[in-house]
């Protein structure tokens, strides 16, 4: 169901789903926003048909949800019992307090009704806060991931004072980190305790710059009460990656070194082979050494080489005689 609109002129096109109407305490219910132009809105049960604005409703179990680009949001909502009886509705309202406010009627058990509707003005408080941005001290190596632009730790610092005249009670804390106004990544909220008047109180929250993180940036957010009254703050910081800018050109050498390597090895490759001169080794005429024999008159009695084709017959004297 579509939620309708109260409060200050809203943005028409914004609009607000419930996955039920009917629900009872300590269940919950899908809260779903579209067509939303706020980073961030703050959503609650309400009593009294919110006509009080978020003084009627149980800010300490709000949720708060970021909107995408797209001006869509989805939340579990819990249900608890508002601080006034119903009729009871759930209420979408900007964070930043800039006039965009949905309801949608929610019935819840037999959670008590008012006897007359409350309509008394919420009224002012003399809330002041001023913020800084301090980089947090971590170990190595995360103290080193912002010097790479890494994810960036920063310290959301806080300094609340209540001027007025009278006790506040439901502080809550809403914040947004981004390059700008418009744009940015919900950081963790947090609900203070009541501020005296003329008591000054200093809060800390833990803001992450997302990787990779360079350039400037903007912490900004609200402080609102039970009154439904908001005092907006903001602070900026920056980030430089020093130390990105030497590991570039060290890369740069490294990546030269190995492709002078690489072409070095392809030009080795191409290069044609140097002929060897091709040396034939011939090898020796196999020979045997001269018999050594005894002479007879001025000739051996053998010959000084075996002949190449053995007679098997047998040699008689006269054939040797003749020989001679």
């Amino acid at each position: 169901m579509q939620g309708t609109a109260t409060g200050a002129p809203a943005r028409q096109r914004a609009w607000v789903e419930v996955s039920t109407q009917q629900t009872a305490l300590g269940t919950s219910v899908v809260v779903t926003l579209e067509g939303w132009d706020t980073r961030v809105a703050l959503i609650s049960v309400c009593g009294n048909d919110a006509r009080r604005g978020s003084r009627d409703c149980a800010l300490g179990a709000s949720n708060t949800v970021a909107v995408g680009a797209d001006g869509r949001g989805v939340v579990d909502l819990p249900i608890t019992a508002p601080p006034v009886g119903c009729p009871c509705v759930i209420r979408v309202a900007d964070a930043f307090g800039e006039g965009t406010v949905r309801t949608i009627p929610i019935a819840i058990g037999d959670f008590a009704e008012t006897t007359a509707p409350l309509t008394d003005d919420p009224g002012t408080d003399g809330i002041a806060v001023v913020a800084r941005l301090r980089s947090s001290a971590r170990s190595w190596p995360a103290s080193w991931f912002a010097a790479f632009a890494g994810p960036a730790e920063q310290t959301l610092v806080l300094v609340v004072s209540n001027g007025g005249t009278t006790e506040v009670a439901g502080l809550r804390v809403a914040a947004v980190v981004g390059r700008d106004r418009r744009s940015g990544e919900l950081v963790a909220g947090k609900e203070l305790a009541p501020l005296k008047p003329g008591e000054r109180r200093r809060v800390l929250m833990p803001v992450r710059l997302p990787a990779p993180s360079f350039g400037d940036y903007v912490v900004y957010g609200t402080v609102s009460n039970l009154n439904g009254a908001l005092t907006s703050f903001s602070a900026e910081t920056s980030n430089d990656p020093w130390a990105l800018w030497l590991v570039v050109p060290a890369a740069l050498l490294v990546v030269a070194r190995l492709l002078r390597r690489h072409e070095k090895r392809r030009a080795a490759v191409s290069r044609p082979a140097v002929q060897t001169p091709r040396v034939i080794v011939i090898p020796p005429l196999p020979q045997s050494s001269p018999d050594v024999g005894a002479s007879s008159d001025w000739r051996w009695a053998t010959p000084s080489y075996p002949a190449a084709v053995t007679d098997s017959r047998q040699v008689t004297p006269e054939m040797a005689a003749h020989s001679a």
